[in-house]
């Protein structure tokens, strides 16, 4: 099965407005489960204490992912096995849907992130962030948040701190050797650091070159040779 993210635009009398939808489709294009955000705001002003108004680009959400099998989860139903964290970037929001319910159980950001991308949870429950427009003093930075407690418990940022930014799109991808791939969109650059904030690993693409908005490499992530031999394989055969 599938799980896509998508937008209507539906028009009202005075703007549009964007709707984010939440679906999981079969291989036969069956729609499975679905989910509606402009019919879930109060949620998020009981949880975060805002208001919100959902008209024009209200929400623009970047991420929709089914969270996997963690310790965190089996002890608190909100960050289980098969609900989906999902992101607000014109909320600075992040959130959780139970999948079952169908309604937000967790969210956290205003105030603290600006515009973020790409929100993933880790092994230890906690949830990995591109965090763009940090402070919106032209530089990014990647955390880590703890979201029982709500502290970020580690972070990432250049030195100077203007020397890492991107201010779209964008994503962070925890490593099995513990290191973290990062994917600098609007930058066209992609590199690895370990945990003290070494860079072992670095690549800027000649495509797509941008200095901002729109190109650039949308998101990167690693595979392992295992998971992709059979791609491979089969582009040898064909090519011979």
């Amino acid at each position: 099965n599938f799980l896509i993210d998508h937008s209507e635009i539906r028009n009202s009398d005075t703007i549009p407005i964007g709707c984010p939808h939440i679906e999981i489709i079969s291989p036969d294009k069956d729609v499975l489960w679905g989910w509606k955000g402009e019919m879930h705001t109060h949620e998020f002003e009981n949880l975060l204490n805002i208001k919100i108004l959902p008209v024009g680009d209200w929400d623009n959400n970047n991420t929709c992912e089914i969270l996997k099998d963690t310790p965190l989860g089996r002890k608190d139903s909100r960050f289980r096995k098969g609900n989906i964290i999902f992101s607000y970037a014109n909320l600075n929001v992040i959130g959780i849907i139970d999948y079952q319910t169908k309604k937000i159980v967790w969210a956290w950001g205003p105030g603290i992130i600006f515009y973020q991308h790409a929100p993933t949870m880790l092994r230890n429950g906690h949830i990995l962030i591109f965090d763009n427009r940090y402070l919106d003093n032209h530089s990014s930075r990647i955390i880590e948040l703890d979201p029982i407690s709500e502290k970020i418990v580690w972070e990432y940022h250049a030195e100077p701190k203007e020397s890492f930014f991107s201010s779209g799109q964008s994503n962070a991808q925890p490593l099995p050797n513990g290191n973290i791939l990062i994917c600098e969109a609007i930058s066209n650059r992609i590199f690895e650091i370990t945990r003290q904030g070494e860079i072992v690993w670095d690549f800027i693409s000649t495509f797509n070159r941008t200095t901002g908005g729109g190109e650039g490499i949308y998101r990167a992530y690693r595979y392992s040779p295992e998971y992709v031999k059979p791609l491979l394989d089969k582009i040898k055969r064909y090519s011979q």
